[in-house]
C-alpha cells in the first residue's frame, strides 16, 4: 500500500483531458434522457413528480449512468496508472555488481581458514560462479582506494586478479573504506546502470559510519557487507574479532544487508539474491527500467458494464 501511494502516477496524464469533452457530453445525454424535461417549465416540481408514470425508476440505474461511468474508467486505463517498475525486455536481466575488498594485514588472520583474504577470494569465484555473464568489477582498498578491474563479463579475470592481491602490493596501510565505496558508486553512475555493492572486509570502524552515511546521500546503489572474521581471532596476527553490531550499523548506513561468512555457499547465495532483488528495486534513468502500465486491469470492468448494453431496450440516445 505504501509503494501504491508513494510512486502513483499516470504515464500518460494528458488523456485525462478528455475528461473535459466526456463530462459535458455526459450531462447533455443525462439532460436529454431526464423525462420530466418538457414538463418543468409547465408543471410545478411538487406536482410533477406524482403525474408522471414510473418516476420511482428516476431513482434507478440507467443506461447513461454505466455510459459515464465506463468513459471515466477508459480514460483512466488510457492515461496508465502506474506504481510499480519493471525491468524493459530489451534490458540486461541481471544488475552489476562492484566487488570493494579489503587488502589490509589484518585480512591475513587465519581464524577464517586458510585466511580471511584467501576466504574471500574463495568467495569472490563461488559468486563469479553464479553470476556468468554478468557485469562485475573489483575494487581493492587498504590506506587508499584502487580500480583492479572495471566492469567486465569476463568472470575469469576477476578471479585472477583477486588471487594476485595481498597487503604487500597495497601503496599504503589503513582503512580507506569510504573511498573505496564512493569509487565504485562512481563508476557504476558513469556506466549508466543499475547496480550494487559488495563489500568484503573484516571490520568496520565506529567512527567511519557518519562518514560513510554521509557518503550515501544521492546515491542510488546499495552497499552489502560480506564480513570475513571469527569472534575469536587469535593467532599471531593482529585483527578485529566479528563483530555483527557494528557491522549491521554499517550495513544500514549503506543502504544494503550484513552477511557473515559461512563454511558452505550459502552466503554467497544469499548475496546473489540480495543484488537481483535490488535490480527491482531501484529506480534509475537510462538504465533499462520503465513504469509497469497497469491500465490492463481495468478492461474486465470496461467489459462488464459494456454487457448492459445487450439488455433489450438499453440503448442511450442523443440529439
Amino acid at each position: 500500500m505504501n509503494e501504491l501511494l508513494t510512486n502513483f502516477h499516470f504515464l500518460r496524464p494528458w488523456w485525462l483531458a478528455a475528461a473535459i469533452p466526456a463530462g459535458w457530453l455526459f450531462w447533455q445525454i443525462a439532460n436529454q434522457s431526464d423525462s420530466r424535461r418538457v414538463w418543468k417549465n409547465i408543471i410545478s416540481d411538487h406536482l410533477l413528480k406524482h403525474l408522471l408514470i414510473g418516476e420511482s425508476a428516476q431513482s434507478r440505474l440507467r443506461p447513461w449512468h454505466l455510459l459515464g461511468g465506463a468513459w471515466l474508467i477508459v480514460i483512466i486505463a488510457l492515461a496508465g496508472p502506474a506504481w510499480q517498475v519493471e525491468p524493459s525486455p530489451f534490458a540486461e536481466d541481471q544488475s552489476a555488481l562492484f566487488i570493494v575488498l579489503k587488502v589490509d594485514p589484518s585480512m591475513t588472520a587465519d581464524d577464517v581458514q586458510p585466511s580471511r583474504l584467501d576466504r574471500a577470494v574463495h568467495k569472490i569465484q563461488d559468486l563469479m560462479e553464479l553470476r556468468r555473464g554478468t557485469l562485475n568489477g573489483l575494487i581493492a582498498y587498504s590506506g587508499s582506494a584502487h580500480l583492479v578491474m572495471p566492469l567486465t563479463r569476463d568472470n575469469a579475470i576477476i578471479e585472477s586478479f583477486a588471487n594476485e592481491l595481498s597487503p604487500e602490493i597495497m601503496p599504503t596501510q589503513g582503512d580507506a573504506l569510504t573511498e573505496a565505496v564512493l569509487l565504485a558508486s562512481d563508476r557504476l553512475k558513469k556506466a549508466g546502470i543499475s547496480g550494487s555493492i559488495l563489500l568484503i572486509t573484516d571490520a568496520v570502524a565506529g567512527d567511519q559510519l557518519q562518514e560513510l552515511a554521509g557518503s550515501q546521500k544521492g546515491n542510488t546503489y546499495p552497499v552489502h557487507i560480506l564480513a570475513i572474521a571469527s569472534e575469536n581471532p587469535g593467532g599471531i596476527v593482529s585483527a578485529p574479532a566479528l563483530d555483527r553490531s557494528g557491522l549491521g550499523k554499517a550495513a544500514r548506513a549503506l543502504g544494503g544487508s550484513l552477511t557473515v561468512v559461512t563454511p558452505d555457499e550459502r552466503d554467497v547465495e544469499n548475496i546473489a539474491s540480495k543484488v537481483e532483488k535490488d535490480l527491482a528495486t531501484m529506480i534509475l534513468p537510462d538504465t533499462g527500467q520503465r513504469w509497469k502500465d497497469s491500465g490492463f486491469w481495468l478492461v474486465p470492468f470496461i467489459a462488464a458494464l459494456t454487457l448492459f448494453w445487450f439488455r433489450r431496450g438499453w440503448v442511450v440516445r442523443y440529439e
